[in-house]
């Protein structure tokens, strides 16, 4: 990037600043009056603008914006209104300030990138056709508008934000794959956290107050005794488990530091018993499909797949005799939903149903979850707020050409993941390639039975953070209209 660009660049962000300055400003001043927690994300501007401007490295920042997601957002801390009762349709929270400063530090920096073409078709057809729904709603339904709003800062504008800036964030294969040493290691944190609330029946978000408590230890409630940890949904918590538990096999097998082994193995222990205490049944399934691709993408490693399996089944079975002797009642209580529950689900007819809506409906009934609601309601009677399936949930809130466009812009990068694999540039960007293949694998997987691109803000946004990461270090491999100018 010449000199001349970047200082316009400079303006840019300078100017960014100093409009999020007058903002925080007038926030403060309301925050004096009401007294809310406003004032914590003030005292805490300063030191993130100096970590994010002031350091360089990339796997500090985005470290910093996935624990944030993960561990404050939604579970100590919730978004607020701009401005109560005025401005209330844009949500603000510790992410998504995190998010917008960190992709000003990255323009700062003088990073830049090119989508390909197949991308700009595909992001282009998902933004138009999941805005659309918002001027129906407007026409219609404007007493919606605001949730609808709300709906789209959150799952689509968001979700491009974060894409970007996966895009932006790391140069090397190297990088990427220290960091997902760091997200296994955060799998245990969350497994244990998970682990902590079930032993104790202490919900995290009880700090919050008690109703935003999720789940209880009363086991003689059909639904709510199952803990979702800091995702808050047990399901959002076992497909990151999914996505995470093959990421440590396939650490384990590929590095040789004894500390990074012994993180990913001891990692993988814990989420494994948190999944299953989790109670879900696709959890299971998808995991033995996830631990299936990395038995194909490590056939040379076979031999030492099987031993770990068999020292991780091991440990496992271990770990539930002895809960068996203090915790009984919450481990026959999950037993009970896999053995009695089974496969049987409703799922299966609200997908037949939906399908109907969806052949009535070929542009989406809206964003917000009242409109699906409605309309599954009239067609099967089904008190449900989505079709439990990404695909379908995407199909009926902006129609089949935002299915077309979500389609196109996964295929499109996991494509040139199983490219990079192929080519066989080196060591690590091969490993980075199967990493970031088995976590989209994995997400997508999951999401024939879950509807993890509106679950909650959490992984939807983690996945499109390693969507950007995935396209940044492997498109350029097989696409020559990938430019990337980033310096570190």
């Amino acid at each position: 990037m010449n000199t001349a660009e970047k200082t316009n660049n400079n303006y840019i962000v300078y100017l960014s600043l100093i409009l999020i300055a007058i903002l925080m400003g007038c926030v403060s001043l309301y925050a004096l009056t009401k007294g809310s927690r406003w004032s914590l994300y003030i005292m805490f501007s300063p030191f993130l603008l100096f970590l994010y401007f002031a350091i360089k490295s990339s796997e500090i920042k985005i470290a910093t914006l996935v624990v944030v997601l993960f561990f404050v957002e939604s579970t100590f801390v919730y978004r607020r209104p701009l401005y109560e009762n005025t401005i209330d349709f844009v949500l603000i929270g510790s992410s998504n300030i995190l998010m917008v400063v960190l992709f000003l530090s990255y323009l700062y920096q003088g990073k830049r990138f090119y989508l390909s073409k197949q991308l700009i078709v595909g992001w282009s057809l998902f933004f138009a056709f999941m805005t659309i729904p918002m001027a129906k709603t407007f026409l219609i339904d404007d007493l919606l508008l605001t949730d609808e709003l709300i709906f789209h800062q959150t799952y689509v504008l968001e979700f491009m934000l974060l894409f970007i800036i996966g895009c932006l964030s790391f140069n090397s294969p190297t990088q990427c794959n220290r960091f997902f040493s760091f997200v296994v290691a955060l799998g245990a944190v969350i497994a244990m956290c998970h682990l902590f609330s079930i032993f104790t029946g202490i919900n995290l978000e009880s700090v919050r107050g008690g109703a935003a408590v999720g789940a209880h230890r009363d086991l003689s409630d059909a639904t709510n005794w199952r803990y979702g940890g800091v995702f808050g949904n047990p399901n959002t918590m076992s497909a990151f488990y999914v996505m995470a538990v093959p990421v440590g096999i396939t650490l384990f097998l590929n590095r040789s530091n004894v500390l990074v082994r012994g993180t990913v193995f001891f990692g993988m222990v814990v989420m494994l018993i948190s999944l299953v205490f989790a109670g879900s049944r696709a959890g299971v399934i998808f995991l033995f499909l996830s631990l299936c691709l990395v038995v194909l993408l490590e056939s040379h490693n076979l031999q030492r797949i099987l031993s770990m399996l068999m020292l991780l089944l091991v440990l496992f079975v271990t770990s539930f005799t002895v809960m068996h002797f203090y915790y009984d009642d919450f481990l026959q209580r999950t037993i009970d939903r896999y053995s009695l529950v089974g496969v049987g689900d409703v799922r299966y007819e609200l997908w037949r149903y939906t399908l109907e809506i969806i052949r009535d409906n070929p542009f989406g009934v809206g964003l917000h979850w009242s409109k699906y609601n409605t309309e599954i309601f009239k067609a099967g009677g089904i008190d449900l707020v989505s079709p439990h399936n990404i695909y379908l949930s995407v199909a009926t809130k902006g129609g089949l050409m935002a299915l077309v466009g979500f389609l196109v812009i996964v295929l499109s990068i996991v494509r040139t993941c199983i490219a990079g694999i192929k080519m066989n540039l080196g060591r690590e960007p091969q490993l980075a390639s199967k990493l970031l293949l088995i976590c989209l694998i994995g997400f997508l997987s999951f999401g024939l039975t879950e509807p993890l691109l509106f679950n909650g803000l959490k992984l939807n946004h983690f996945f499109a953070l390693l969507l950007g990461m995935a396209y940044a270090l492997g498109a350029h491999q097989v696409d020559d209209s990938i430019v990337l100018d980033a310096s570190d």
